[in-house]
């Protein structure tokens, strides 16, 4: 969710420096401080976009790597004595199921609970 928000505040930055950047050119060029000025933005406003490039990268490839972390999940039920206790990847829990690293599917009741050791 942060990645698209990044990506759609990027677009619409970058958007709207274009249609800045034409409107500079249609302007005379009398004055050439302010040209100095406007390359001094320029190199800071691609600073800016790299930076948020690298970071929403940076985010995405953490997100994905975190999601492949394999974690020890005990189920609780409340009905059964036992706790069985399962080897999933973080991306493979859900609210109603979870798929284990051998590929069992494993279908939740609302009465039982999950127990997660990431270690």
């Amino acid at each position: 969710m942060l990645t698209k928000l990044l990506l759609t505040v990027l677009v619409v930055v970058f958007a709207w420096r274009m249609l800045a950047a034409k409107r500079h050119i249609n302007v005379n060029e009398r004055v050439y401080h302010k040209h100095s000025d406007s390359k001094i933005r320029n190199y800071l406003f691609s600073l800016v976009l790299i930076a948020l490039a690298l970071l929403g990268g940076g985010f995405m490839a953490w997100q994905w790597f975190d999601g492949y972390t394999v974690v020890n999940v005990t189920l609780v039920s409340p009905t059964e004595s036992r706790r069985d206790v399962y080897q999933v990847r973080k991306k493979d829990i859900s609210t109603n199921e979870l798929i284990t690293v051998d590929g069992l599917r494993i279908r939740l009741s609302r009465d039982e609970r999950l127990v997660i050791d990431d270690k």
